[in-house]
Formats: C-alpha cells, structure tokens, sequence
C-alpha cells in the first residue's frame, strides 16, 4: 500500500567512488524495494541552499544504477513556491573521475528543468531563487533504465555538485 516501508536513503561508508588514496569514500544509497505505483518516496534534502540561486547541479552514479527520466531527480522549490525537478536521463553524463569505468557524472542544463504546473516560469540557472533542494528516488523495481535493465530499485550516488560544490557525505 501507498506510504508502506519500502524506502531508503541513507549515506553509507565505503559505498562511494574511492578517494585519492585509494579507499572508497560515503555514497548515497537511495532505494525503492517495490513498485513504481506505491507513492512512497526516498528522499535526501540538500541544506544551505535557500535563498540562493543554483549555477551548477548534478551527481556521480554507479554504473548498475537506475538513472531513468524521473529518478534519481532533483526536486527544486523555487522562493515564489513553484516545484521543478530534472532526472537523471536528461543530464550529460560522461564517466566520471577517479573511477570511470564504474561510475558516470551527470551535469543538467537549464533546458532540463520540468515545471510541475503550467503556471511556473521557466527554471533559469543563475536567476531563479531557491527555497528548497532535495535528491529524490520513488521509481521502483518495475522501471528499468538503459544502464538498469532488470529494474533494481535503487541507486548510489556520489558528489552531489551544487554550484560546483560537491557533497560527499551526508
């Protein structure tokens, strides 16, 4: 049922792309163990960014992870109250460094950006104010992404980048 216990988000040690001496470092594990229909959501908040506006917004995933056109997503509140979000298919990824066999880096553009309403103006970097930021994950294991063809429910991300500011760890 709708608001069941089948979600998770949680930053973990050692799940994250290595540091720069080799060990792996916290990554963010977003997980939906069960349908894409149940409205439960794992969600993470990005704190510090009210009243600023955003620049630069993307994260690293694992390779296996689900990256579909609505999750993992960014769900961004802007200060007049309209909701926008961008999910991880419409970012530019490209293999991301140290590890760029197993991990991708996507980076959004400001085309990206999908308004909730028809009322809301359009999501423009560097001039639209933000209330409130958040990483989002509620697709679960019946959606399947081009990297994730079985539908596994989950995520892992690393280096949240919010204007080229990168959070890696909770």
């Amino acid at each position: 049922p709708a608001g069941s216990r089948i979600v998770q988000a949680e930053w973990l040690d050692g799940l994250g792309l290595p540091d720069d001496g080799g060990s792996a470092r916290s990554g963010l594990l977003l997980s939906k163990n069960g349908p894409t229909a149940d409205c439960s959501a794992a969600v993470a908040r990005i704190r510090g960014i009210a009243g600023e506006t955003i620049d630069e917004l993307g994260f690293d995933y694992r390779n296996g992870s689900h990256c579909g056109g609505g999750a993992p997503r960014f769900g961004v509140v802007s200060r007049e109250g309209f909701y926008y979000f961008v999910g991880c298919a419409s970012g530019n990824p490209e293999p991301a460094p140290p590890d760029e066999g197993q991990w991708t880096r996507v980076r959004f553009g400001a085309g990206a950006f999908v308004p909730s309403s028809p009322e809301a103006p359009p999501f423009e970097l560097g001039v639209t104010r933000v209330d409130r930021l958040y990483v989002v994950f509620d697709e679960g294991t019946d959606a399947t992404s081009a990297g994730n063809p079985a539908g596994s429910g989950l995520a892992i991300l690393d280096n949240i980048d919010v204007n080229g500011v990168l959070i890696e760890r909770g």
